[in-house]
C-alpha cells in the first residue's frame, strides 16, 4: 500500500471515530492492515499458533482500546505497537502455562516432602 491510499485510510478510521461509529472504524483499519499486521506477528513468532493468538487478542485489543486512542500517532502505528505488546503478552503467558500437580503423582509428593521438610526459618520477635 502506497503513502496515498494509507493516508486515504488513515482518515476514513478517524472519520468513522469521529463519527462514533468505532466498529466501522476497526473493519476498515483490520480490512487494510489486517495481512500486514498478521505477516508481522508470524515473523517475530516464528509460530503460526502463537501468532493467530496473537493476531485475534491484538483485534480485540484495537476494538476496546479504539475509544480511549489519542491520535498522537497514525492507526497504523498504534496497531503495530499493540501487536506487539499482544505478542509479547501472548507469548509470557503461553511459557508460563500451569500443569495441574495431580498429573504428575511423583511431582506432588516431591512437593510435598519439600513443603513438609524444609525448615521453616522465622523471623525474630
Amino acid at each position: 500500500m502506497d503513502s496515498t491510499a494509507r493516508a486515504a485510510v488513515e482518515a476514513d478510521v478517524r472519520a468513522r471515530f469521529e463519527a462514533g461509529d468505532l466498529a466501522g472504524a476497526v473493519r476498515v483499519a483490520l480490512e487494510a492492515y489486517g495481512s500486514e499486521l498478521y505477516g508481522f506477528l508470524v515473523g517475530l513468532a516464528r509460530d503460526q499458533g502463537q501468532a493467530d493468538d496473537a493476531f485475534s487478542a491484538t483485534c480485540e485489543a484495537l476494538w476496546k482500546g479504539l475509544p480511549k486512542f489519542r491520535w498522537e500517532s497514525t492507526f497504523r502505528v498504534w496497531a503495530y505497537t499493540i501487536a506487539r505488546h499482544e505478542l509479547l503478552r501472548t507469548a509470557r503467558s503461553t511459557s508460563r502455562r500451569e500443569v495441574p500437580v495431580s498429573e504428575f503423582p511423583e511431582l506432588a509428593q516431591a512437593m510435598l516432602y519439600a513443603r513438609t521438610s524444609t525448615r521453616c526459618i522465622s523471623a525474630p520477635r
